[in-house]
């Protein structure tokens, strides 16, 4: 890995410098430090410095006129590489600031834009070099809480032990394939960019050699992001009619699909947080190291959509959240405005009801007065009658004025006295026709008299019935109307009542419909607001620990074992990835191991890469061409030692009790049987 690049004046002046990685030296001190070792070098006849070696590191230089390049990387970097990477860099230094350099006064700003320029060149050497030593995962290990690595012989046996079942089984599912041979293994490490999150001390990881997308669906409510379109309506109906609006708006969803290059799923990722903790630093030699289809700046990017992603998530979860809680706030004031309504309302009518009873029992009142002064006016009329009909009766007998005018003017007087006590005038007129019967003088010169008399009282006492009649239906129809003026009185207040009972059922009607249409909006605020804390949580699964800061793309690898197997018609490859060493004698692998009790630490750790590296090799031409440089440069069973180092590694297992004897002979038989057929072919 390049740590540093420099651009130096003979005199040690720095015009440029750039640190990769975390160990950060003052530029100045460094520059004046090369500065010094160069022209001591020069003076004491030792000509330009190339290479230095420095505790872990390597600094290597070019000299080009007055100007000084230096690179620093890890003591183990190929130097020829390196190199070419100076070589490179300088070139194009040069051209750029061609004109800046002849005629420089010190400004050393103006070869800021190169550092662009140089992470393009950087990328291509990290990318194109091998690497010496790297993080590496144990291939092997044994079934306890350390999970210690295991020896390389007994990870080589078990291979070759796991191999052997895989052939004996043959590629095809219901039937064995004896005439398939092992013709080829090799160790593959197999590329994933661990990228900085944060402060360094979380990654996520990025499959180098993908080419497929983790795919993420996002719901999206258009509705929910115009929710502080509720704080402009000004009445609590358009209230309503916006509120339920809203809810049918929240109900149309738009599906947003977001793919991430290179993510794993999210049950490979906690086991790649396993190997990056386990890992040790390793030398890369007898492994196939393919080129990372994936650059750093691809990475980087991958990085960004998603640390893009899971900020706008967040922020969509925080305003659904901040949404959720403005239409709860917005409701409930709406809803306290209609309480205060329904209250206003009671209170408004409550006095309305007693201003109206108070009205209504006075006007019953005068109603009562003004019926009895009626019936008062009936009863007076009737009186007035009385007279009348004395006067007719003096005008039927006005021939007898004379004899009867004493007994007349007698009678009508007493009329008058006694109107007040109601005496039927039949009565008056009988009380004067008796008094004139006894009067023998008069006896005969009144029979004509009495007989018309006789005619005039039913006559009289007819029109008097009529009379009685007439004001008694007289009171009765003031009664009656008075009645139903007392009635209409009364149900001014029932009018009342009945409206207020309109109004607050209109009010509790529209509070029914804000507490109906809250409580949907909000189960469909809380169903978006699960969605996303999934999605949040699947993505957070990406984050892992790493055991030590990071701050810059670095490459991880993970071990595995890549073989060819070859029938008459084809071959194909079959990866094993890592793999556990159980200390069961009972074989519990899953992929029917019958020789070793071996496990994988994740089987879906398994199927990915297995899935992923056989497909890569059968579809990518640039990788099966290094997979088969692999198979032809250091295929495994080319190699006596590896062959030696099998036979030790089943010493190793019959020893802890892993292989019985009988699997131990069977297995050593079969490894020498591979190794004698692949030295004939």
């Amino acid at each position: 890995m390049i740590k540093a690049f420099y651009v130096l004046l003979k005199t040690g002046e720095s015009l440029f410098y750039k640190v990769y990685g975390r160990n950060h030296v003052d530029e100045s001190l460094f520059s004046g430090f090369l500065g010094a070792v160069y022209n001591f070098a020069r003076e004491i006849g030792h000509g330009d410095i190339q290479t230095m070696e420095m505790g872990d590191a390597k600094v290597i230089c070019e000299v080009s006129g007055n100007l000084i390049f230096v690179v620093v990387v890890e003591k183990d970097d190929d130097e020829q590489e390196i190199k070419n990477f100076l070589s490179s860099a300088s070139k194009t230094f040069l051209n750029r600031f061609r004109e800046e350099l002849e005629g420089w006064r010190g400004n050393v700003t103006v070869f800021r834009p190169f550092a662009k320029e140089l992470d393009h060149i950087a990328e291509n050497y990290q990318v194109k070099r091998l690497p010496g030593k790297v993080k590496l995962a144990p291939f092997l290990r044994e079934d306890t809480s350390e999970s210690s690595a295991c020896p390389f012989d007994v990870e080589i046996a078990s291979v070759f032990s796991l191999l052997e079942d895989v052939r004996n089984r043959g590629g095809g599912l219901l039937r064995k394939k004896p005439e398939e041979e092992l013709t080829g293994v090799i160790r593959v490490l197999w590329p994933f960019w661990i990228l900085p999150y944060n402060d360094g001390d979380k990654v996520v990881v990025v499959d180098a050699m993908s080419a497929g997308f983790l795919r993420i669906k996002v719901k999206r409510s258009q509705a929910m992001e115009n929710v502080k379109s509720l704080l402009k309506v000004k009445d609590v109906d358009a209230f309503v009619t916006a509120f339920e609006n809203l809810l049918l708006d929240s109900k149309n969803e738009i599906v947003e699909e977001f793919s991430l290059h290179g993510f794993l799923d999210p049950e490979v990722v906690k086991n790649m947080e396993i190997c990056l903790s386990q890992a040790k630093l390793s030398e890369t030699k007898g492994y196939v190291v393919p080129r990372p289809l994936i650059n750093p700046k691809r990475a980087l990017e991958s990085k960004k959509g998603f640390s893009g992603l899971v900020e706008e998530l967040n922020k969509h979860y925080q305003k659904l959240v901040e949404n959720d809680n403005l239409i709860a706030s917005t409701a409930e004031k709406w809803l306290k405005k209609i309480q205060e309504k329904m209250v206003e309302i009671k209170e408004t009518y409550q006095i309305k009801i007693e201003e109206t009873t108070k009205d209504v029992e006075k006007q019953i009142e005068n109603l009562m007065q003004f019926r009895e002064e009626e019936l008062k006016n009936i009863d007076a009329w009737f009186t007035e009658e009385d007279k009348n009909l004395v006067l007719e009766i003096k005008n039927l007998f006005g021939p007898l004025l004379e004899v009867l005018e004493d007994v007349a003017l007698k009678s009508t007087e007493e009329i008058e006295k006694r109107v007040d006590t109601r005496i039927s005038l039949s009565e008056i007129i009988d009380e004067r026709i008796e008094k004139l019967a006894n009067v023998a003088e008069y006896m005969d010169k009144t029979k004509k008299v009495v007989e018309n008399i006789s005619k005039s009282i039913k006559k009289i006492d007819s029109t008097i019935e009529k009379i009685t009649k007439k004001t008694e239906a007289d009171k009765t129809l003031v009664i009656q109307d008075f009645d139903k003026k007392i009635v209409e009185q009364n149900s001014r207040i029932d009018k009342l009542k009945e409206e207020l009972e309109d109004a607050i059922s209109t009010q509790q009607e529209l509070m029914n419909k804000v507490t109906t249409t809250l409580k949907e909006l909000r189960e469909s605020c809380k169903k978006k607001l699960e969605e996303i804390d999934e999605l949040i949580k699947r993505l957070n699964s990406q984050i892992i620990k790493s055991p030590e800061k990071t701050y810059s793309p670095s490459i991880f690898y993970v071990p595995l074992y890549i073989s060819k197997f070859q029938d008459l018609k084809k071959e194909r490859f079959y990866v094993v990835p890592q793999l556990l060493l159980l200390k069961s004698k009972a074989p519990n692998c899953d992929f029917g191991q019958k020789t070793l009790p071996l496990d994988l630490p994740n089987s879906q750790l398994f199927e990915t890469i297995k899935e992923r590296v056989e497909k890569l090799i059968n579809e990518n031409k640039e990788l099966r061409t290094e997979i088969e440089k692999g198979f032809n440069k250091t295929n495994l069973i080319n190699s006596q030692q590896i062959e030696t180092c099998i036979y030790d590694g089943l010493d190793n297992l019959l020893s802890l009790n892993i292989l019985n004897e009988k699997n131990f002979q069977t297995l050593k038989a079969r490894v020498a049987d591979i190794f004698r057929k692949e030295q004939k072919i």
